[in-house]
């Protein structure tokens, strides 16, 4: 290797990892300007890419990354990258391609395996995710995170046995993910065994006390059971941990009407609809409250909420059809 590129390279990256990445550029680009073989010209325009990355350039980023394809078509990780890339941007389509061209180079590259299951499955493509996932999981058994996610897709197509068999996995790996305790939950709930539903639902909501969803499962199975004040703590609780939640006032509301509490019921119901006054149309239908249907105060909340959503969205938006 030439010995100016050598140098500037290495001062490179003593400037990065100090933190000083403007310097770490400059140097990294007069090392460019010095012959090299490919692999080292190929991780010197990689580093850049990475460090403008970290400095929001997403367009430089991409830049270099295809510099580094373009000096060499068969490096995996610029593919990865620029995977990553696109969907930050927002392009999952794009994202795929990517992903897909580095499993070409190497089809075994477990971050390319998952992150192609993952965005299958956001796009409702659950049969590829799970195709996915059943791969990374023969190159890697333990990986927790796979074994929730597989087990999300089974629970949400009813295979509850299937669910439970790799959600308990999961846990068993790594029993500090919320997530696995909130989708085996589900799936208790699902197969009849509520007790241990809540003890999960529990757990998850330790682990992760702004994760709402927890709160609004766990409410949702008291409301079956008719324990309303069992149901008013729990979302009183996700309230203080998620307080912008316009579903938690909501189901709270739901349960104070039940109870016929009628002031704490009505300030949910203004709370929640201030919070998303497209609510109007649940609540205008909600047999919850139809208790309060001849009460002027309820009334004029949903008059309010009304008036902002045609004021917003025009008079055509919302019709009472009751």
């Amino acid at each position: 290797m030439n010995k100016y590129r050598n140098n500037y390279r290495v001062l490179a990256e003593e400037f990065y990892y100090n933190g000083k990445l403007n310097l770490a550029i400059d140097f990294y680009k007069r090392a460019l300007s010095y012959r090299g073989d490919k692999d080292d010209t190929s991780l010197i325009l990689f580093n850049l890419g990475v460090i403008y990355w970290e400095m929001d350039d997403l367009k430089k980023a991409r830049y270099y990354y295809n510099r580094v394809i373009e000096n060499d078509p068969d490096y995996k990780d610029a593919y990865y990258q620029l995977g990553l890339l696109s969907e930050d941007m927002g392009n999952k389509h794009k994202a795929i391609t990517y992903y897909r061209k580095a499993l070409r180079i190497d089809k075994n590259d477990a971050p390319s395996i998952y992150n192609l299951a993952v965005i299958y499955d956001s796009i409702g493509r659950d049969y590829l995710s799970e195709s996915m996932y059943l791969k990374l999981l023969k190159l890697d058994p333990w990986n927790s995170y796979a074994l929730n996610n597989i087990g999300s897709i089974y629970e949400s197509r009813g295979e509850y046995d299937k669910a439970f068999k790799y959600l308990s996995k999961s846990i068993e790996l790594n029993d500090e993910f919320y997530l696995s305790h909130f989708n085996m939950g589900v799936v208790l709930k699902a197969m009849g065994r509520d007790n241990e539903a809540i003890k999960h639902y529990n757990i998850s909501m330790e682990l992760k006390p702004d994760y709402e969803y927890t709160y609004l499962n766990l409410s949702a199975l008291y409301i079956e059971k008719t324990d309303y004040l069992k149901s008013i703590e729990v979302l009183s609780k996700g309230i203080k941990e998620c307080s912008i939640n316009h579903d938690l006032y909501y189901n709270r509301a739901c349960s104070y009407a039940i109870l016929k509490n009628r002031d704490k019921a009505l300030k949910d119901i203004e709370k929640c609809l201030a919070l998303s006054h497209k609510l109007i149309r649940w609540v205008d239908r909600d047999k919850d409250f139809d208790d309060l249907r001849d009460d002027i105060d309820f009334i004029n909340i949903l008059n309010n909420a009304k008036n902002k959503v045609r004021k917003e969205l025009g008079n055509d938006y919302y019709k009472d059809t009751r």
